[in-house]
């Protein structure tokens, strides 16, 4: 509409300025004629000024200027007839102008001719006597001529100049309407232009934020898409998949249908509704979709808004709503809570299976049934009955709150259930309670427990007011809430004197900072027994072992802790006693370990002293004879450092100790009385070499002694202990049978057997104090305990693993203190008893020895090498070859090789990896079965008498002269008995 008032105001714009320009041409045209006119006058002046000056002439020049002035005003008509066209008014004044004209022409041919004739007439009176009268009248004549030419020019000239200012004020009315049309009208597309931009900027905003894809297709070309159908097609953005062909992304087989009805939407108008399409995306996945489509104006053209519904995304909300709607009745199915739904009659409407089994009810029985029913028989806690209005069901339709409660109902059976009942109003569109859903369950055995816990807690008052043991319970600060009457008795203090009290103003003040620090009271269970020293009323300590216990909410969060304690004064005495009499077994078991090794050196120093007493020694030999009493001395005395430190008491503070200076000193004296059958290897990782623990002094000791004799006790028959020291560090805390190892850095202790195993009833029981397999006289069964009590103290864990008939091995975690410097320590040589298990060991030297039925060949087996060159010297100088190893192993490797020509073998009993019983067993069974010599620094060693009796076997002791020595040889070498 608005294009159309513009265009008409246009078209009377053009038509105002048309006949603006026809009047400026009219008034130009009548300028020209007035001009014309003037001429004519002019011509006419001058005509009459010839006429006057030629008289005499001949009058056809009057006539040709009278022809040219009638052409002029012809010419002048036909311009004023041109120039007014078709007007009207102005039409019919030029032809009033032009009938006045050709009037004009017509006087003015009269006039001329008259004038002609009047000439004639003059030029006869110029010839007569009345000239001057002819003039006259020819002046008069021409003065009237111009009067009426000047009228008939003025009445133009007016004439002109009204319609000249009528076609002005035409021209600015039509200007002026023109410019109020204009204005109106661009104020009218500015409107219009901001409606457009408004509801474009509208349809921009609905269609992006659309979750359905949107497209604007024109002749088959994607002209605008929203994000969501960019998104539909895999493509990144609305802009990649505007300018792509649309049908490009329909399904092959829908192209031909789908371009039909886009047809339809843009030539007919056709609006389609619903229509399900396959698309494809730009991966060549398949679409399902919904399809609308509707004719709109885009960009001046028809175009064809197309509406692209996903059908997965439905369909996918349709199977979950599907599935969670399976999930809540299988969950309402399997749910061990009864569920039951009242209508607004509070009547049941639905129940699940839980309710009829925990109500004894058959659904028909169910069904119904209203919140008041007196077949409920319902009771509070208290016994008291429960009416219908009292109800959860009926609070919360009344409320339209959540309502709980607990009361007792009668089964279908008879029997009486406790239930817990929680009722939730719910709502219709209007906000009124349609519906009551309560759900409840069957707390009657948790009701049962409660009156068990009441009665289980007066019988445990009863008993804690009869026991000797001091039962208390405390605060999570420590502060007795409670204390058995039994406190009187032991440590003076009566129940009311500690209630309200801290538990540390009673303690031993280096007890309490020990537990301050490191036992953990309620934070993860049970500990104990936790040995604590408390002072009497009296002032003196009491021994206390107690077991600390949390008493937790229901909830798991700790209200406090529980402590029952006993007096372990006179027990505790008797372990201290007990532990000085182990020791002194201990002692004695080292004692013969120890006499063996001093013999075994007192052996060097004696034969070494005896070669010397040789006059034909010389020099080197007499060097390194001393060299060898010089060491047997310093190796003398380093064990007998040993035995002094393993026996001394100590009951200092705790100090620095290097674990790996600890493990190397105490080994090779731990390995001597674990007994000639048990080897013990020691391996230490590099990262354990320079760490420090902080410990009292000799209860790292303590440690690996009781666990080294735990694992011998464990090998009867012999076998190998393997002792190894590395760091673990723990990052989080670790859970194991026996306890928990906190997080942090520890050196970890391994003692591992490969013995008898324990069986699950003794692992159960690993721990326990006085418990052992042993038989009466053989063992306390304090020695594990004490290893854990110790490192406990010391905030360590012990980890225990064993498989019966496979082994078994202690890891004990002892806290990192510092990575110190090495000790002072005097490290005795670990001889042939102890070695690091990462060596191995060497290939023995077999030397060439002379063949024949005369050589008298010797095998010398002994770990002490210092002793086995004294021997090799001393047989050597009587006459012997003598062939060396410095184990079983070596000997029989020897043997092999020389085994026919060894006249005698001499070997040590305690030797490691095998003894020499051990030895001769295995020669034996290869064949071979040489006279023996067994020497031992152990004067108790008898030689089994199993062996056969073909060969002669005998026993020598540790210190022994070099001629004993080189008789018994050479009697065996012989043959004698």
């Amino acid at each position: 509409m608005v294009t159309a008032i513009l265009l008409a105001i246009g078209a009377a714009g053009w038509v105002t300025a048309v006949r603006a320009a026809e009047s400026s041409r009219l008034v130009s045209t009548a300028h020209r004629t007035v001009d014309l006119v003037q001429t004519v006058r002019r011509s006419v002046s001058d005509g009459r000024a010839e006429l006057r000056n030629y008289l005499l002439t001949r009058d056809s020049v009057a006539i040709r200027a009278s022809l040219q002035a009638q052409d002029a005003s012809h010419a002048a008509a036909v311009a004023l007839q041109a120039v007014t066209g078709d007007d009207g008014a102005e039409a019919r004044r030029a032809r009033e102008l032009r009938g006045s004209l050709i009037l004009l022409d017509s006087s003015r041919a009269r006039v001329v001719r008259a004038r002609a004739t009047s000439t004639e007439y003059a030029l006869e009176a110029l010839t007569s006597s009345d000239a001057t009268r002819a003039r006259a009248r020819v002046n008069a004549l021409l003065n009237t001529i111009e009067r009426i030419e000047r009228r008939q020019l003025a009445s133009r000239a007016v004439d002109f100049e009204r319609a000249a200012n009528r076609v002005f004020v035409l021209l600015t009315a039509a200007l002026l309407a023109a410019a109020v049309l204009v204005v109106a009208a661009a104020r009218y597309r500015r409107r219009e232009f901001d409606a457009l931009i408004a509801a474009a900027t509208q349809y921009r905003v609905m269609t992006e934020d659309s979750p359905d894809g949107i497209i604007v297709q024109q002749h088959g070309i994607v002209r605008y898409a929203n994000a969501a159908a960019a998104s539909l097609f895999g493509l990144d953005s609305p802009e990649a998949l505007a300018g792509r062909p649309f049908f490009e992304f329909v399904h092959p087989d829908e192209r031909d249908a789908a371009r039909a009805f886009a047809r339809r939407v843009i030539e007919e108008g056709a609006t389609v509704t619903s229509q399900s399409r396959v698309f494809v995306d730009v991966d060549g996945a398949l679409i399902d979709t919904e399809v609308r489509a509707a004719p709109i104006m885009f960009d001046g053209a028809i175009a064809a808004q197309v509406v692209i519904r996903d059908l997965r995304i439905r369909r996918a909300a349709e199977r979950k709503a599907a599935e969670s709607e399976q999930r809540y009745r299988s969950l309402v199915e399997v749910m061990e809570e009864g569920l039951v739904m009242h209508d607004r009659a509070h009547r049941v409407t639905f129940w699940n299976p839980a309710a009829l089994r925990i109500l004894g009810l058959t659904g028909d029985q169910l069904s119904g049934m209203s919140a008041d029913d007196p077949r409920w028989r319902a009771t509070d806690s208290r016994g008291r009955p429960v009416t219908g209005d009292e109800h959860c069901s009926t609070i919360a339709a009344r409320t339209g709150q959540i309502a709980s409660n607990v009361m007792g109902v009668e089964r279908g059976d008879g029997d009486r259930v406790w239930v817990k009942v929680n009722a939730v109003p719910l709502f219709d569109d209007a906000g009124a309670v349609h519906a009551v859903e309560v759900t409840f369950s069957d707390i009657t055995a948790l009701v049962d427990a409660s009156r068990r816990v009441a009665e289980s807690e007066a019988r445990f008052r009863v008993l804690a007011e009869q026991s000797r043991d001091l039962i208390s319970q405390r605060t999570l600060d420590h502060r007795f809430e409670y204390a058995s009457p039994s406190h009187t008795d032991v440590i003076g203090w009566t129940p009311q004197e500690l209630l309200g009290t801290s538990a540390y103003d009673y303690l031993h003040p280096e007890d309490a900072q020990r537990i301050r620090e490191s036992q953990p009271i309620v934070a993860d269970g049970s500990h104990g027994p936790i040995v604590t020293r408390v002072r009497h009323k009296d002032g003196h300590f009491v021994m206390l072992e107690s077991i600390v216990t949390p008493i937790l909410h229901a909830d798991g969060t700790a209200l406090g802790y529980q402590v029952s304690a006993r007096d372990v004064s006179v027990r505790h005495a008797l372990e201290e006693r007990t532990r000085q009499l182990e020791k002194m077994e201990a002692m004695e078991r080292m004692a013969t370990g120890v006499a063996h090794g001093f013999n075994n050196l007192l052996g060097v120093v004696r034969t070494s002293a005896d070669l010397l007493s040789d006059p034909v020694a010389d020099r080197r030999t007499r060097d390194a004879l001393v060299s060898d009493i010089t060491l047997a001395t310093e190796r003398a005395a380093a064990l007998t450092a040993q035995l002094l430190t393993f026996a001394q008491r100590r009951h200092n503070e705790p100090t620095f100790v290097e674990v790996a200076a600890i493990l190397r000193h105490n080994v090779p004296l731990l390995n001597r009385v674990v007994g000639p059958s048990i080897d013990v290897e020691l391996h230490v990782a590099p990262d354990a070499e320079a760490i420090s623990v902080k410990s009292e002094p000799g209860q790292l000791e303590q440690v690996l002694y009781n666990l080294i004799v735990n694992a011998r006790d464990a090998m009867p028959a012999g076998g190998l202990v393997r002792v190894r020291a590395s760091v673990a560090e723990l990052y989080e805390s670790q859970t194991h049978r026996h306890g928990t190892i906190d997080a942090g850095a520890y050196v970890a202790l391994v003692v591992a057997d490969n013995g008898l195993g324990m069986s699950d009833a003794v692992y159960s029981r690993l721990f326990d104090p006085f418990f052992t397999t042993k038989s009466i006289g053989q063992g306390s069964g304090l020695g594990l305990p004490s290893v854990l009590g110790i490192v406990e103290q010391a905030g360590g864990a012990v980890a225990a693993q064993s498989i019966e008939g496979v082994g078994s091995s202690f890891t004990v975690y002892w806290p990192i203190a510092s990575r110190a410097t090495s000790l002072d320590l005097a490290t005795a040589d670990a001889g042939g008893a102890f070695r690091e298990a990462s060596a191995a060991p060497s290939a023995p030297n077999v030397p060439d020895v002379p063949a024949g039925p005369d050589a008298n060949v010797v095998l010398v087996v002994d770990d002490e090498a210092a002793l086995r060159r004294g021997l090799a010297r001393a047989l050597t100088r009587v006459g012997f070859s003598v062939l060396e190893a410095a184990s079983g192993p070596e000997a029989l490797v020897v043997m092999r090789r020389h085994g026919q020509a060894v006249r005698a073998l001499i070997t040590d009993v305690r030797m490691p990896a095998m003894s020499g019983f051990e030895l001769v067993d295995a020669l034996l069974a290869e064949g071979f079965d040489p006279p023996v010599l067994f020497i031992s620094g152990q004067l108790d060693a008898p030689i089994p008498t199993h062996w056969p009796e073909t060969r002669t076997r005998t026993f020598l002791a540790k210190p022994f002269a070099t001629r004993d020595l080189a008789e018994m040889v050479d009697r065996l070498a012989a043959g004698a008995p």
